[in-house]
């Protein structure tokens, strides 16, 4: 990864943020690339927090295929927003949450769908 950008990227998926993190083939430059695996104990949203602040960041960008915790996420954005930082977000999956309910690998709790997405202009 080129680093002296002034873009913080996070991704839910390693996989799928190794494409974007190839742009510096290209002239892309990040500050930091944060993959946050399974969320265990950290996710996306304490990161796009820490973006929120970095002064190394410009601009935050994500790959994003659902939130555990939405008043996280809103500070975070609102972090950002304050900040005067823009979040570029790409959410991945439309399939309704509800068809996830109780399933043991469900990345999204049952209140977010693409509908609430949409709603929000995310």
């Amino acid at each position: 990864m080129r680093r002296g950008g002034r873009i913080g990227l996070v991704t839910q998926s390693g996989h799928q943020g190794r494409p974007l993190v190839q742009g510096t083939e290209f002239g892309v430059a990040f500050s930091r690339w944060v993959p946050t695996g399974n969320e265990l104990d950290l996710e996306a949203s304490d990161f796009i927090e820490y973006f929120a602040y970095d002064r190394d960041t410009d601009v935050i960008a994500g790959y994003f295929e659902g939130f555990k915790d939405p008043a996280k996420l809103r500070r975070a954005l609102e972090a950002a927003n304050a900040q005067g930082k823009p979040v570029v977000a790409l959410k991945m999956g439309s399939t309704e949450a509800k068809e996830f309910e109780g399933s043991p690998g469900m990345l999204m709790p049952p209140f977010w769908s693409e509908t609430w997405f949409k709603s929000r202009r995310v």
